[in-house]
């Protein structure tokens, strides 16, 4: 029985470290080509080069006595490269910055972070950095990667991983892809419990932009829940933020609002955005749009907002002014995706079957782009309302029954048929 019971310890520990060292093939292969190494080079009289090319690719267990004389020979430290317990700590310190959302305590874990050269457990941290400040381009990267190494992966990082890649798909307007991910989530063996509260949120945002707010709302109660007894008041801003975004998605119009104490715990742009939202309600709209500040990532959306009230109310000289302010945004491109002074110049000149084209060519694209469904909806109106009037009914059929066939793709979102576990990953391979 002793023996036995060593001899699985010794099994544990060996699992362990091949966790820890998981996706080190790559790290080599990636510095043998900096030194401009053949694998004969490098593997000659330390082991095959048929075990080193597999080594590279992650793709058989790892000797620790060959990877110690491979290092050497291209001059990289092994303990500087893995220490597990520090790894640990780091993971699990990103971990909880991600779920509470504070980007200062991170700021001060980034550098130890930065110190290691290569880990599966230092990358999904880095993965949780960029999430928490929104990086979404290098978050996604650096996601997608990491689906290189799910087998080198134990199931408690998996399932951290789950997260925040599916948060890294939201982020980037991939809701559809997000779901799949976190349908996963329950097939996971072993769960920080931490994360539940999470995947509450996760799904409460993607149900919200897939307009599957019944859904939505469900999965906002059981975030609510969460954050309320682990006292996660940041999320808990987010949660309000976004459903006053979703209740104006669903029927255009507002949620009463008696509390607004939440915009203490936002950034400066999301408070800005909720100012947006609201002005898009008709909650006093002219006073919420003030509230935008120039310098704001949301300014050029509330400046043509502002046109389109005033043109609409008749306020010529105000209108003329706001237009050449836009006008003169949307010559920047990094400002303005969208060319909104040309729209606003359509609506004014009433030249609607050129704004019907512009809406196809333009702003269609955008809301598939983002899986905009509250988007789609409204173009698809629009579009509509354009062909009806000019009698093209045919035209106005086809463009609804379009758009909604791709909405109803959308909302059907598909649940996955492969479980993600290290094992059925490396399987499938």
């Amino acid at each position: 029985m002793k023996n036995n019971l060593i001899l699985e310890l010794r099994k544990m520990r060996q699992e362990k470290v091949s966790f820890y060292l998981g996706g080190l093939g790559t790290l080599i292969k990636k510095k043998r080509n900096e030194l401009k190494m053949t694998q004969e080079e490098l593997a000659k009289g330390i082991c095959s080069n048929t075990y080193l090319s597999k080594f590279e690719n992650n793709a058989v267990p790892i000797n620790t006595g060959y990877i110690d004389m491979i290092m050497e020979r291209i001059n990289l430290d092994y303990h500087s490269i893995m220490e597990p317990e520090e790894m640990i700590e780091i993971f699990e310190k990103a971990l909880i910055y991600y779920i509470h959302d504070n980007v200062l305590e991170f700021e001060t874990l980034l550098p130890r972070i930065n110190q290691v050269e290569f880990s599966i457990l230092t990358e999904i941290s880095k993965l949780a950095y960029y999430l928490t400040t929104r990086d979404k381009k290098t978050a996604l990267e650096i996601s997608d990667n990491l689906y290189h190494f799910l087998s080198a992966m134990d199931t408690q990082t998996i399932d951290a991983f789950i997260v925040l890649s599916s948060s890294a798909k939201i982020m980037n307007h991939q809701y559809d892809e997000a779901l799949k991910i976190l349908e996963m989530h329950e097939q996971v063996e072993s769960h920080h419990a931490s994360l539940f509260g999470i995947v509450s949120y996760l799904k409460f945002q993607c149900y919200g932009y897939l307009g599957l707010i019944n859904l939505s709302r469900i999965f906002a109660d059981e975030a609510r829940r969460f954050f309320l007894s682990t006292r996660n008041y940041r999320r808990l801003a987010l949660l309000d933020l976004y459903q006053v975004e979703f209740s104006y998605y669903e029927n255009e119009t507002i949620i009463p609002i008696s509390n607004q104490s939440f915009l203490e715990l936002l950034t400066q742009d999301e408070k800005d955005r909720f100012y947006l939202i609201l002005a898009l309600g008709g909650e006093n709209s002219f006073e919420n749009i003030k509230k935008i500040s120039k310098d704001s990532r949301y300014y050029v959306e509330s400046l043509f907002l502002n046109c389109w009230f005033n043109l609409e109310n008749k306020n010529t000289e105000e209108f003329v002014k706001l237009k050449d302010e836009l006008y003169q945004i949307c010559l920047m491109p990094k400002r303005a995706l969208v060319n909104y002074h040309h729209w606003i110049v359509l609506m004014e000149l009433g030249a609607y079957h050129d704004l019907r084209n512009f809406l196809l060519q333009h702003i269609l694209p955008l809301a598939y782009q983002f899986q905009s469904v509250f988007l789609l909806k409204k173009i698809s109106k629009e579009i509509a309302s354009f062909s009806f009037t000019n009698k093209r009914y045919k035209d106005a059929l086809y463009e609804i029954v379009t758009i909604d066939n791709d909405i109803a793709k959308l909302q059907n979102i598909k649940k996955p048929t492969v479980m993600l576990n290290p094992q059925s990953v490396y399987e499938t391979e």
